[in-house]
């Protein structure tokens, strides 16, 4: 089994048990982070070490982090501190495995059972399990919000396309993807940053072209290749910022608390209050770097010409034309040119065609529903 994120463990206490199991499982597996969530720390640290030498053992080349956290999963309010504590510490949670849970003595009878027993048993394994469940279910609905909008986004952008241009569609995803940066940026708690989540979708939907749309035959080879090299730039970019803004306020977890050893241990050196050193602009301000590239995208279109394809679709055939031969680089009266301006001209009227014999009467979103 391969797998990569970021988990939370609920029952990690002992040796045999399920928990502790997972947990190493999960590290040896190639999660990224674990935090394991026990009502006796002592134990959880326990795990969490153990899971960290394992991936040691291992030699595995990604990095690595896992913590140990408090939790009664009979409170509700200790449920949801554990799993603010893994969206605070890792940023989000891609799995979440719960094996707390209790037993009855199976060395008592059914006729000398305890009903205080039998009630705490209750309230762990059922009532405990669903409040776990609850939370959970709560923060991935939440984290799902970006494709939820990107789906939702890629319906109704064709519709928008057609309407308005790709041109005026960009231009609309990109004031979109700065609010969202804003909003992110701004946010004062986790529900402002997954509604920042959920209005990235909107525009990221909007921003999805593919390569090939106004490729010619001569550019089919490098397009993909430049998409690409593009991309990896942009996220080995991105990496490198998040690793810059990550030091602000200080590399140190507590500046105030002294490292037990050589090197920091999170097991020993994280103080109660947690981790003080770090200042909010470490992840502010990566959020809003953000805003750059897209504000550059947006100046950038002013200047590009409509879509020749768009053009024909809305009956302005000289504007086509000029537009075609800018895009291009080729005369208005150029063979080529015209050769691959009647080819899209009897694309459209094709298409047109079809839809009137195949749903007669639609046009607009309608259309597109159909």
């Amino acid at each position: 089994m391969s797998i990569t994120g970021y988990a939370l463990v609920v029952g990690g206490e002992k040796g045999t048990g399920i928990g502790r199991a997972c947990a190493l499982t999960l590290a040896k597996a190639g999660a990224e982070g674990i935090l394991i969530a026990d009502i006796n720390v002592t134990a959880a640290s326990e795990t969490a070490r153990l899971c960290t030498s394992m991936r040691l053992v291992a030699n595995s080349p990604i990095s690595f982090l896992a913590l140990a956290t408090h939790v009664d999963i009979t409170d509700q309010g200790s449920v949801d501190a554990a799993v603010s504590a893994m969206i605070e510490r890792f940023g989000h949670m891609d799995y979440c495995v719960n094996c707390a849970g209790i037993g009855p003595n199976s060395h008592d009878e059914i006729a000398d059972a305890d009903t205080g027993a039998f009630k705490q048993m209750l309230d762990v394994d059922v009532t405990g399990t669903f409040h776990v469940i609850r939370e959970a279910s709560r923060v991935f609905s939440a984290t799902a919000g970006s494709r939820g909008a990107a789906w939702f986004g890629s319906l109704v952008n064709g519709p928008i396309a057609d309407r308005f241009g790709r041109k005026m569609l960009i231009n609309l995803a990109v004031v979109v993807f700065v609010i969202r940066s804003a909003i992110q940026c701004s946010a004062t708690n986790i529900p402002m940053i997954f509604a920042g989540r959920a209005v990235a979708g909107l525009a990221v939907a909007g921003l999805a072209v593919p390569c090939v749309c106004l490729a010619i035959p001569s550019y089919l080879s490098s397009s993909p290749l430049t998409l690409t090299v593009s991309v990896t730039i942009g996220i080995l970019v991105s990496y490198w910022i998040d690793y810059g803004t990550n030091c602000i306020g200080g590399t140190r977890c507590a500046p105030d608390v002294p490292y037990a050893g050589s090197l920091f241990d999170p097991y020993i050196d994280v103080p109660e209050t947690g981790c003080t050193g770090q200042s909010e602009a470490s992840w502010r301000l990566s959020l809003a770097i953000q805003i750059a590239p897209a504000v550059i995208l947006g100046i950038g279109m002013l200047f590009f010409p409509d879509s020749p394809r768009w053009l024909l679709m809305t009956e302005r055939d000289d504007e086509a034309l000029s537009s075609l031969s800018r895009l291009r680089r080729q005369a208005t009266d150029s063979s080529a040119l015209r050769s691959e301006y009647l080819e899209i001209r009897a694309s459209i009227m094709l298409e047109n065609s079809f839809a009137r014999e195949k749903f007669p009467g639609l046009s607009g979103v309608r259309l597109h529903a159909a």
